[in-house]
């Protein structure tokens, strides 16, 4: 047997109906609470809930004194955002990460992303092997400023402490804000390739991951070869929800 739909979400679509429609325009006051309460014979409660919605959606906005009136639902139709960025879905039994190497690194000029570092030629390499039980899936490497390598490699462990901008957070009291991911596809060679166990020329996602905080200041440049038998790749997107009042 179907299931009756609350009143306040059969509210809630015809009067999100009005909008889209253009029944009522862009900028203009739509009836107030007790007027729609009469209208169609439904309780305050349910009508409050209804517009928190379509408020929530960005299609009116609420203003005590001024009334209701109707946003630009275009406007509110483009925006998306992707929720949790890249989710990334690995066996979960057994992960643990193998520390290669860590060593201080001069980038190439051409290398812009590291000129968000607050002294580019002041970097430190950490290069990182994750498996899950003995299977490798990725090779990692992180950049970050030197002046925070000795605490990471001090705190660093391969099973507790495994993901190094959390432990950048923790140093600095600072979180990170921002997660900008650029993925391509590249065949892998020589260590690379040995490393994670396949074969000379095999396509793996490439991914290049720039982790900024609150204030615009890079973190940390990670770069990621995953293999793609062992992790899959997925992004979600949602439209962006305004704070309700």
């Amino acid at each position: 047997m179907k299931l009756k739909e609350p009143k306040y979400k059969i509210l809630e679509a015809e009067l999100k109906k009005n909008i889209i429609s253009g029944k009522w325009k862009v900028g203009r006051l739509i009836p107030t609470e007790t007027e729609l309460c009469k209208s169609t014979g439904t309780s305050r409660v349910t009508v409050r809930r209804a517009l928190s919605n379509l408020e929530g959606e960005g299609l009116i906005d609420r203003s005590p004194g001024r009334g209701t009136i109707v946003t630009d639902f275009k406007e509110a139709e483009n925006q998306w955002y992707a929720r949790g960025l890249i989710s990334q879905y690995i066996y979960t039994q057994d992960f643990n990460s193998e520390l290669l190497s860590v060593e201080s690194v001069i980038p190439s000029p051409a290398e812009y992303v590291f000129r968000g570092f607050d002294d580019p030629e002041s970097i430190t390499r950490f290069r990182i092997l994750r498996k899950v039980g003995k299977t490798p899936y990725i090779l990692n490497t992180t950049y970050i400023s030197s002046e925070y390598a000795d605490d990471v490699l001090s705190r660093f462990h391969h099973e507790e402490n495994a993901f190094i901008f959390q432990i950048l957070e923790e140093i600095t009291g600072k979180m990170v804000h921002k997660v900008e991911d650029v993925m391509d596809i590249q065949p892998v060679v020589g260590e690379a390739a040995q490393l994670l166990e396949v074969a000379e020329g095999t396509s793996v996602f490439y991914l290049t991951r720039i982790l900024t905080d609150e204030d615009d200041h890079l973190v940390q440049v990670t770069r990621m070869r995953q293999r793609p038998d062992v992790q899959k790749l997925s992004v979600t997107f949602e439209k962006k929800v305004r704070s309700k009042k």
